[in-house]
């Protein structure tokens, strides 16, 4: 049930970024994940681009062309920026195991990837 809870809140955060907050003060504590010491919880979309900007390379993900190589390659997995984020204290351990958010990941570089193929002016 807490697994449930908590990757529908990602999802209902992801589709809804506005209303993820009030979703969030709704949710008893013991299923709410726990905030970073920074206060700071990246949603998947933010953790996708952060990696991509290149702010994860001292945790070991590269970050443009080369993190779109590496995913495309198999080296680079979305748990592997999820891992990432929790070594620099963006990210609770507890999202290492939800199964909605890496999902989300997942799908945020997939869309990463189309729309670096199509280019900034095919949309």
């Amino acid at each position: 049930m807490k697994r449930l809870a908590v990757g529908l809140l990602s999802v209902l955060s992801f589709a809804f970024p506005w209303g993820g907050a009030l979703l969030l003060s709704t949710i008893p504590p013991a299923i709410a994940p726990a905030a970073s010491a920074s206060g700071f919880q990246p949603n998947p979309f933010q953790l996708v681009n952060m990696a991509y900007e290149g702010a994860l390379v001292e945790q070991g993900i590269p970050g443009h062309l080369q993190l779109e190589q590496d995913y495309t390659a198999g080296r680079i997995r979305p748990r592997d920026l999820v891992m990432a984020a929790v070594q620099t204290g963006d990210l609770p351990e507890s999202r290492l195991q939800d199964e909605g958010y890496i999902n989300a990941v997942r799908s945020q570089m997939r869309s990463l990837m189309i729309d670096n193929r199509r280019g900034p002016f095919r949309h």
